[in-house]
């Protein structure tokens, strides 16, 4: 079965691989060993596939593979290993993701900034603050969106940003701050 199994997972078309993906899903609990070594396959389609199936089967097993993966040479995967930790929604995941907005792919820093809202964790509100001036836009928008889901414990820094003056994130703070109140 690993051999068929990686077979499956080893295609970049990600409508074949999102029917495959669905088709391993729901094998269920039997796969995961199966998928777990495949994070180790030289393929990088196939740890990507490999992670998203974890995070689709929420395998809490998985997390400590699925943190290592975070250090993967491809960018592609290291974000399928961000998605699949949200998805599973452990919060050993907490740190690794907020080393992953540090990432060189902005790719990998959108979704790291993306996901962190929904932990709900303090640990997150300050890297995300920062994270309001990356480079890339879409980092500080989803930063601006990770920080309105963190809600309440996000206020305080917000403001503390505000408070600074001229520094460049007072009006991403700003907008943030305003999300927050409106939701």
């Amino acid at each position: 079965m690993n051999n068929d199994l990686i077979r499956q997972l080893d295609q970049s078309d990600r409508e074949a691989v999102a029917t495959t993906i669905e088709s391993i899903v729901t094998r269920g609990k039997e796969v995961i060993p199966a998928l777990l070594v495949s994070l180790r396959h030289p393929s990088e389609w196939v740890r990507l596939n490999a992670a998203t199936a974890l995070g689709r089967m929420r395998a809490v097993e998985a997390v400590p593979a699925l943190i290592e993966l975070m250090a993967d040479p491809q960018f592609i995967v290291r974000e399928g290993a961000v998605l699949a930790l949200a998805a599973i929604g452990d919060r050993r995941a907490v740190e690794p993701l907020i080393a992953a907005l540090h990432d060189e792919w902005q790719d990998v820093r959108q979704a790291a900034a993306h996901v962190l809202g929904q932990f709900g964790d303090e640990r997150a509100v300050w890297p995300l603050v920062e994270a309001l001036t990356d480079e890339d836009y879409d980092v500080q928008d989803n930063a601006i969106g990770a920080l309105q889901r963190l809600g309440p414990i996000a206020v305080d820094y917000l403001n503390a940003v505000l408070r600074e003056g001229d520094d460049p994130r007072g009006a991403q703070a700003r907008d943030a701050l305003n999300e927050i109140e409106d939701s």
